[in-house]
Parts: structure tokens; sequence; C-alpha cells
């Protein structure tokens, strides 16, 4: 899609460089008038992308870094129990349903009894750089951008950056508001809205880390 041409942009501008693209909180954000996925809209949307990561990237000011910690913490939120487990079985076992209906099942069920089993954590991690100065949140699923905003607002002297997307276990995880709004995001958000209230006091505490020795 349109980040990959934007990094490709980036590539080739700069050979001797090695690009990483992180997707952050985006459950909820689309692009617009350029959802059709075009190969035209694309590459039209790829090339923005790229201008104004090199504008970006000619505004930079060079930190030394002078101290970096580590930070995790582990966050065992409860399955969605509707639907049920059974109704889930009989989806996925259902005759003339297409891959994907019965994929995505599949994906809601391994949730479900991961949860039930209660022996793999969703583990967040914080990299605070200089003494929390600038903090770098990695966190799971396809996450709604208010908990991107909540981070920010929770530290708002701080730089905060957040890559979501890393243990995709639960999918989606909308904000306890969103789940009665309905649509696709809430339709394939494999927890509880309890998750909100989970996540977002984690993130707060990853964030407000004592780092002195």
């Amino acid at each position: 899609e349109f980040p990959g041409v934007a990094r490709r942009l980036a590539e080739r501008a700069e050979p001797q460089c090695t690009h990483l693209y992180f997707t952050g909180c985006a459950g909820n954000i689309n692009a617009g008038k350029y959802t059709n996925l075009t190969a035209a809209n694309m590459q039209a949307l790829g090339g923005r992308i790229h201008d104004a990561m090199k504008r970006a990237g000619s505004a930079l000011q060079p930190e030394p870094v002078r101290s970096i910690a580590w930070i995790t913490a582990d966050l065992q939120p409860a399955g969605r129990v509707s639907p049920s487990i059974e109704e889930i079985e009989s989806r996925i076992h259902r005759k003339g349903a297409s891959t994907a209906d019965r994929n995505r099942n599949a994906f809601r069920l391994t949730w479900l009894r991961r949860c039930e089993a209660g022996k793999l954590p969703l583990t967040l991690s914080a990299l605070h750089v200089n003494g929390g100065e600038t903090v770098m949140l990695h966190l799971p699923a396809e996450v709604f951008v208010e908990y991107q905003l909540a981070a920010q607002r929770a530290a708002p002297d701080r730089f905060i950056a957040v890559a979501a997307y890393g243990d995709d276990g639960p999918w989606y995880i909308p904000t306890a508001e969103a789940y009665p709004q309905g649509g696709y995001e809430v339709s394939v958000a494999f927890c509880e809205p309890g998750i909100d209230q989970l996540l977002t006091n984690s993130n707060r505490s990853l964030l407000h880390q004592d780092l002195k020795p």
C-alpha cells in the first residue's frame, strides 16, 4: 500500500540507509478519498507521504543518546464472550462459508482459548531515551488512534511515538465508547470493552516509570 510506496521512494533516494516503517494506532484510520486503492492513488498518496518524510527529516535536531531503558508490562485481557465458542466453531465448519469467514472465526477461537488458558498475556513495552524525554511505546493489535492521543496527553512535556500491530491476537482494539457504535472494526474486536481501561492504565504506567538507578 501507500506507506510501502513512500518507503520504497525513500530507499531509492537514500540507498545507503536502512528505512524501517512502523504503523501507529491506526485501527480506525483510513486514507479517505484514496481508499479505492487504485495503483494511481497509491502512488499519489505514497509520493505525498514521502515528501512529508523528507521535509520532516530536514527539520530534525540531532540529540546525543545519554541513556536508554526498556520497560515491559504484561496485560491479560478478557476474551469477548459473544458469540460463544460453540457458535464460532459452528461458523468455522458451516457448509458454504467463505474462506475469509472461516479464517476470521478460527482466529477468534484461537484468541478466546488463549485468554481462557491465561498463560500467554499481551506484552507491552516502552523504550525510554534520555531519561524519558523521548518514549517509544509498542502496543498490540490494530489499536484505535485514541490510545495514541491519550498517551501523548498523559505526558505532554515529552515526545511520544507509538508503534502498534505487535501481537495481533486481539485483532482490533477499539475504545470502550466505540463498542456500542458498531462497525467492521468492532465486529472483529476479540476483547471485551474493559480492554480500554486496562490498556490505558498500562500505557500510563509505562510512560511514568521511575528510571532512577
